[in-house]
């Protein structure tokens, strides 16, 4: 009967315990993900202020905090929100094509394209066999009438 007893009360703390523990979670007690939801709440404040409060500007909150994105001022936001909207467009309109590939967004799709030239695409590359000329044969009296290949390599 004391061994009951015991066990029963072991059961009790132990369900308490496991109450406890559930009702708070890691997420609670993590000291980063309050940090990094107060960067993304006022980053997405941010492009909510300087954009208003539509669907196509949440959207383009959610893909700055998404790619980690920051901007400078007021007027960066609105440019950057232009160049993504262009963006979007685009994908959409490919993609209502029925290609048989599919368009999306990602990291870029804030840039403008001269700028994405300018930083991810480097500069133009010049290949010195495309310029060393065209190879044209200028004294074909200079070429043998007969060319016969012997053991030891080509003789004239």
């Amino acid at each position: 009967m004391a061994h009951a007893r015991i066990l029963l009360l072991a059961l009790a703390v132990l369900a308490t315990a496991a109450v406890a523990v559930a009702s708070s979670s890691f997420a609670d007690s993590n000291p980063i993900r309050p940090v990094t939801e107060r960067a993304a709440s006022t980053l997405e404040s941010t492009v909510l202020a300087a954009l208003g409060r539509t669907r196509h500007a949440l959207r383009f909150a959610r893909f700055a905090v998404r790619y980690g994105k920051s901007y400078e001022s007021a007027a960066e936001v609105r440019r950057r929100f232009r160049i993504f909207s262009e963006s979007l467009e685009e994908v959409r309109s490919t993609n209502r094509k029925g290609l048989p590939y599919r368009l999306g967004i990602n990291r870029f799709s804030d840039m403008s394209w001269e700028e994405f030239q300018a930083t991810r695409l480097g500069a133009a590359q010049t290949c010195s066999a495309t310029l060393a000329g065209n190879h044209l044969m200028r004294d074909a009296a200079a070429l043998p009438e007969t060319v016969k290949r012997l053991e030891g390599g080509w003789d004239r």
